[in-house]
């Protein structure tokens, strides 16, 4: 029978240490942290009782934000009655009845008192108005 020689240097001494290592961390891992299921349960429940405390409580938060950044209902109707001075329409524009304005009203039509001794100074086009009223141009 030989005899088995331990071969010089460190020997199997790394390997040990390190499988120790891990033996320590398993060991530590599998210690008990005090969270267990009833914790668990216990902070879930107070997070569903947050979630709904919230939700009950949004909709003041949301009436709050509307009265505070939004026009009612009367407010809008008054601003589209009487527009604010200086309000710019673009767009298509018809009125039944007799037409008012800042200068007058008129029951009879518009007329533009100043249009002959206004000197157009960019691109123009005629303008005629149809058998209804209606403004507009030919090409």
């Amino acid at each position: 029978m030989a005899l088995y020689r331990t071969p010089d240097g460190p020997g199997l001494e790394p390997l040990i240490r390190e499988l120790k290592d891990i033996r320590t961390q398993l060991r530590d891992l599998q210690r008990p942290s005090g969270t267990n299921i009833g914790n668990t349960a216990n902070q879930v429940q107070l997070l569903v009782a947050k979630v709904n405390e919230t939700l009950l409580n949004i909709d003041a938060g949301v009436q709050a934000s509307i009265a505070a950044n939004s026009y009612t209902k009367a407010v809008i109707d008054s601003l589209v009655a009487s527009p604010p001075a200086g309000s710019a329409v673009t767009g298509n524009v018809s009125a039944t009845g007799t037409v008012s304005g800042s200068t007058g009203t008129f029951a009879n039509g518009i007329n533009s008192l100043a249009v002959h001794s206004t000197l157009l100074t960019t691109d123009y086009k005629s303008v005629y108005v149809d058998s209804t009223g209606k403004f507009g141009y030919r090409p």
